[in-house]
């Protein structure tokens, strides 16, 4: 057997063991959800009886709220997201294209302030939002939710920002543009990628948290 012959064997197993890998316990989820005895239909004996009462359930129960729930994650860190890529794109802008003194620690300061527990500050946090009135409204999610991405997002637009050449900046103020209309009209659309990779990213961040909207 050819050597290039055996790579794509290799590499075709590899793949297809990987998307097994991944899709059997999305598969077992979905086997379950519709199971009408849930995982009792693993026990030795019990059929496998189909049903969608389950997902009619969670769908249109007036108790289970998952609509309504679904609907809030999704807005807040939506516009968390936005917030945080927004910002992070000015802060990325001006640590790359400006001599900044102590660029270098703030992006680090940045780094340890996130790695920070969160759950040391819910207590505080709490009773700030509180005195705000804002105790169950978006406001209250959208701001912790914006610092806490936002250093992610910082780092990761800093990193992509540095790839684009800075001879598109001079080109951008010969032809008369301000600082940001050259981050929003040329650097934005050429580090694309990177600027919705770090949106992604921030989003399934907001969207995965849970103590702060408990």
């Amino acid at each position: 057997m050819k050597e290039e012959t055996l790579k794509k064997i290799l590499l075709a197993a590899g793949a297809v063991l990987t998307i097994l890998f991944s899709l059997v316990p999305f598969t077992y989820m979905v086997v379950t959800g519709l199971s009408a005895t849930g995982a009792d239909f693993l026990q030795q004996g019990n059929s496998l009886s189909m049903t969608f009462t389950n997902f009619q359930t969670i769908l249109f129960s007036e108790s289970s709220h998952f609509v309504r729930y679904m609907i809030n994650s999704i807005v807040i860190s939506a516009i968390a997201a936005t917030i945080s890529v927004f910002c992070a794109a000015l802060g990325a802008y001006a640590l790359t294209r400006f001599e900044v003194p102590g660029g270098a620690a703030i992006m680090l300061v940045i780094l340890a302030i996130s790695m920070f527990p969160p759950v040391s500050l819910v207590s505080y946090l709490f009773k700030f939002m509180t005195w705000l009135g804002w105790i169950n409204t978006y406001q209250a999610l959208i701001l912790p939710y914006v610092a806490w991405t936002l250093p992610l997002s910082l780092w990761i637009l800093v990193s992509y920002f540095k790839q684009v050449p800075i001879e598109m900046d001079n080109a951008g103020l010969i032809d008369g543009a301000s600082r940001l209309q050259i981050l929003i009209r040329i650097i934005l659309p050429v580090a694309a990628p990177g600027v919705f990779s770090t949106a992604l990213l921030a989003f399934i961040f907001a969207f995965n948290e849970f103590l702060f909207a408990l």
